[in-house]
């Protein structure tokens, strides 16, 4: 990915090529760069003096060794700084980076990103952009989108939302592929195996829910757009639910994600009567964490207790 993001500022920034300095601690990985005419650093604290710096790093501890390394070869005469650590890391961790850098005149801002490494290479990802004062974000963000041509998204002043926020999707992009791979599973077990139906079969069948039919009820919670109008009511929901774990048993595919959701359409049933839409699954999610529901056009209601 580092490499990914690292061509990206040398293709998108034509006539900057002999200013821009790479460092990786395997050196192998700099080669390519080098070809494209970036110059590689012998040491992290070849570039203090750099006044813009991006990194990635694979882990927490080593953002943050690399950051203070950086960070420890800057004298007295280094001109202020901006750091953009691209590294999907704690939001504390982050913050706690931001306060060290500015103590030594460095701003530390986090810019996590969505993509995998082949949308990377095409300069198509997305950024969030949060740290520092909104005057310096908005100056980067020329530098940013040669990497993050999708969108780059402004989180403000505070570095650690952008961790926040990247954790959080990547919460989201994990439970999506557990549920894609029970869902694929389970229709091997009783489709693919047993009547011959294709994996391609499946895969548009997954396709059309995941990419039509979930964002609807996605938009449903946020809204709080529970009433059955229109909808499915949750019996109806808890009776498709508790088939799917019939065929499941039946065909010995375990399916966790399914008992999930099965409980907490109980719970939901059970605290607001059988008449909301299965979109109120919600509720009984938000009242464990403490939240309360959402009213019909999106502003939170006072948690319950009990």
């Amino acid at each position: 990915m580092a490499s990914n993001l690292h061509e990206g500022l040398l293709k998108g920034i034509p006539g900057y090529q002999d200013f821009l300095q790479v460092f990786n601690r395997t050196s192998s990985k700099t080669t390519p760069l080098q070809e494209l005419g970036a110059q590689v650093a012998r040491s992290i604290h070849d570039l203090a003096d750099c006044r813009v710096v991006f990194s990635v790093s694979s882990n927490d501890a080593s953002a943050e060794e690399l950051f203070l390394a950086w960070l420890e070869g800057r004298t007295g005469e280094c001109q202020p700084a901006a750091y953009i650590d691209c590294s999907t890391i704690l939001p504390e961790t982050s913050r706690r980076l931001a306060n060290q850098g500015a103590a030594r005149g460095v701003t530390f801002l986090a810019c996590t990103v969505f993509g995998r490494p082949d949308v990377a290479a095409a300069g198509k990802l997305t950024a969030l952009l949060a740290g520092g004062r909104a005057e310096l974000r908005e100056r980067l963000v020329p530098l940013v989108s040669t990497f993050a041509g999708v969108a780059v998204r402004n989180l403000g002043d505070d570095p650690g939302l952008s961790n926040a926020a990247k954790l959080t999707g990547n919460f989201l992009i994990g439970a999506q592929i557990e549920l894609a791979a029970e869902f694929l599973t389970l229709g091997a077990r009783n489709l693919g195996e047993r009547l011959g139906v294709g994996t391609d079969d499946l895969l548009h069948v997954h396709s059309l829910i995941s990419s039509v039919i979930a964002p609807k009820y996605a938009a449903h919670i946020v809204r709080g757009n529970y009433g059955s109008q229109g909808g499915f009511v949750l019996d109806l929901a808890l009776k498709d639910i508790g088939h799917v774990r019939t065929l499941a048993r039946d065909a010995s595919c375990p399916v966790p994600i399914a008992d999930l959701v099965f409980n907490s359409l109980l719970s939901a049933r059970a605290q607001h009567g059988p008449d909301l839409d299965w979109s109120g699954i919600v509720l009984p999610v938000r009242r464990a964490a403490g939240l309360g529901g959402i009213r019909d056009g999106g502003a939170p209601t006072a948690a319950q207790g009990g």
